[in-house]
């Protein structure tokens, strides 16, 4: 939605950009758990 948006104010623009790295972090942290489960390929 950050993307999308077109975003002006100061304040909400950083609020994405912290969501948006929180959400790499947990993705790279699923991927991770994952491959140790399953195997990386």
């Amino acid at each position: 939605m950050c993307r999308e948006a077109n975003l002006t104010d100061e304040e909400l623009v950083d609020l994405c950009d912290q969501i948006s790295q929180g959400q790499r972090k947990e993705i790279e942290q699923m991927n991770s758990i994952r491959a140790r489960l399953h195997g990386s390929g």
